[in-house]
């Protein structure tokens, strides 16, 4: 259960007295090489910390030192470190390894030629950490247009050479690859001007609170070397790149730490240091968050300007106009999400078309048929023994009778036939032949309609069923047709009348004359293109577009043939702009007059 300390704050309960911080959001933080003190320092202060390395030297193994050994880089971070957004790297000299032959083989190797890095005595370490930086600066690269910030507890400046071979079965060969790179590799340009050591320096940044915690922690550094100041071109002239500022340098005014500001990433690089955290979290909980709010969201730095005794001028009155703003469209929310609730409840019906199987299928279809203004629509009662109909619906000149079902396939021969037998049985009830017979489904009702295979009908199915002279309609037909009769494509006497055919029902509108089929589309869909042949349509003419299942009404807004303007057009390739954007191969139907 989280709550708040004494302290205000968020913290988890885990158990009888235990307590865990509950970490800020952002920024994500990535600590390289740092030791365990100054990670839970870090997380101590609800910072979120990925415990990460540039890798750790290796030894060659000592029944080996005058052969050859095959080594693969040991760095660890996070898959996702494009989504950081600090990266502080303590780049003195970590702890070296014994070589693991296991540790340096590849568990997945997809091909022949992965490459491995090999050392030849007399060098007895293999340090991967410049290329492992050169691999961490390149992943930093993909951060496009968002904030960052680079720190480096920097160490003196060493170069490696790197030999490269493609796979563990070739022997070494010197051309198969080679790479030199330094510890610097993942600032990209350093600035590095000689490596000297020291401990006396003094704080030169004009900064206040960031030169008061330089000089409380200088007791705490020494520097193993010194940086240049960059110069830039200003109108041909060389100066001093005001992006660089020097913020400490030693007795021989040498520049030992500095920041660099760049289009979205600011780094600092600072002496080595002991006990790394005094630095650290001050600069992460007090210094950064005023320098890139945008990166600490979640800051609570300056947080006591928002307590009512520091309020502006007119603050106070906007926040009464604001509360009353969020009283006055809750409110309106409350009564939306209350209608909301009534109208999922009044058409519960037709998601019950789609969705559901049984009685709760048939109360949709009795449901639906009342919509449809049929005045006596009767549920049957199937508690004997006799497979009898679902639904009945009474005319005064014939009867219809429906079976529904909802079922998770498709339907069986003797699903769609089994609607004939209770026909012939009611005609005999009747003495007559004015039964009209219908299968209704639900199919593949655990799909998404759209996903679903409509028709689900075979075509010896449908064929039958013209024979039997019965229909085969699906509920998502159904429920189409709902919504053609609210756009005015159909209406409801249109259905009622389909309801009775033969076959495969459709709701297509019969009484629109097919235009053709569109075969291009510009101006993002308001400019469609039509071949026709012999159907007249004019300017102001309506239109019904069918696109699979859906349909609208368009209105033709101009005609152009052979590219003039005309009125009216019956023949040849023509474009219409209409008033609404359609799909390329949409269905055209002229409405009738």
């Amino acid at each position: 259960m989280k709550t708040k300390n004494k302290d205000n704050v968020p913290v988890e309960k885990i158990g009888e007295g235990l307590m865990i911080v509950t970490p800020y959001k952002k920024p994500l933080v990535c600590l390289f090489d740092f030791d365990k003190q100054a990670i839970e320092a870090a997380r101590n202060a609800r910072f979120s910390v990925h415990d990460s390395s540039l890798g750790s030297p290796v030894l060659m193994p000592q029944g080996n030192r005058y052969g050859r050994t095959l080594f693969l880089l040991n760095h660890n971070w996070p898959s996702n470190i494009h989504e950081y957004d600090i990266f502080v790297v303590d780049m003195a000299s970590g702890e070296t390894l014994k070589y693991n032959e296991e540790d340096h083989k590849r568990v997945y190797q997809t091909n022949e030629f992965s490459p491995y890095f090999i050392i030849e005595s007399p060098q007895t370490v293999f340090d991967g950490r410049a290329i492992s930086g050169k691999v961490l600066r390149d992943e930093l690269g993909n951060i496009v247009d968002r904030e960052h910030i680079v720190i480096a507890f920097a160490s003196q400046k060493q170069e490696f050479s790197y030999k490269i071979i493609k796979s563990e079965i070739h022997n070494y060969d010197p051309y198969s690859g080679s790479a030199s790179h330094d510890n610097y590799s993942f600032i990209g340009s350093s600035y590095h001007s000689k490596n000297i050591t020291g401990n006396e320096m003094e704080v030169c940044v004009h900064h206040p609170e960031l030169n008061n915690l330089l000089s409380s922690c200088k007791h705490l550094m020494s520097y193993e070397a010194t940086f240049y100041h960059p110069t830039t071109y200003n109108g041909g002239v060389r100066e001093s790149d005001l992006n660089f500022v020097p913020l400490m340098r030693n007795n021989n005014k040498d520049i030992i730490s500095y920041i660099k500001a760049d289009e979205n990433r600011i780094t600092f690089v600072f002496p080595q240091m002991i006990e790394k955290e005094k630095l650290l979290i001050p600069l992460l909980e007090n210094i950064l968050p005023a320098i890139k709010p945008k990166i600490f969201p979640e800051s609570t730095l300056f947080s006591w300007k928002k307590e009512q005794d520091y309020w502006l001028p007119n603050h106070a009155e906007l926040l009464a106009q604001k509360k009353k703003l969020e009283q006055k469209f809750q409110s309106q929310i409350n009564d939306i999400d209350t209608k909301i609730e009534s109208n999922l409840s009044e058409f519960a019906f037709l998601h019950n078309l789609i969705s559901e199987t049984d009685d709760e299928l048939v109360k949709a279809v009795i449901h639906y048929f009342q919509w449809l203004d049929f005045t006596n629509v009767i549920a049957m009662d199937n508690d004997n023994n006799i497979r009898e109909e679902d639904i009945q619906v009474v005319f005064n000149d014939g009867l219809l009778i429906v079976e529904c079902k909802g079922i998770g396939g498709t339907s069986k021969d003797s699903d769609c036939s089994q609607i004939s037998k209770i026909k012939h049985r009611r005609c005999r009830e009747r003495n007559k032949f004015d039964v009209s017979a219908l299968y209704l489904v639900n199919h593949q009702r655990y799909l998404p309609p759209k996903s679903r295979k409509n028709p689900p009908f075979s075509e010896h199915q449908i064929t039958d069923a013209q024979n039997d002279e019965r229909g085969l309609l699906t509920t998502w037909e159904l429920f189409n047709a709902y919504f053609m009769v609210q756009a005015g494509i159909i209406d409801k006497c249109h259905i009622r009348t389909r309801l009775l055919s033969y076959g495969l029902v459709s709701f297509a509108p019969d009484e629109q004359q097919y235009l053709g089929q569109v075969t291009e589309v510009l101006k993002n869909g308001l400019v469609i293109i039509l071949s026709l042949d012999g159907m007249i349509i004019n300017k102001n003419d309506v239109l019904i577009v069918r696109h699979g299942c859906d349909y609208q009404k368009v209105i033709v807004l101009n005609i152009q043939l052979d590219g003039n303007d005309v009125e009216t057009a019956n023949s040849g390739e023509v474009g219409l702009l209409i008033d609404k954007p359609i799909k390329r191969k949409s269905k055209i139907y002229l409405s009738e007059k």
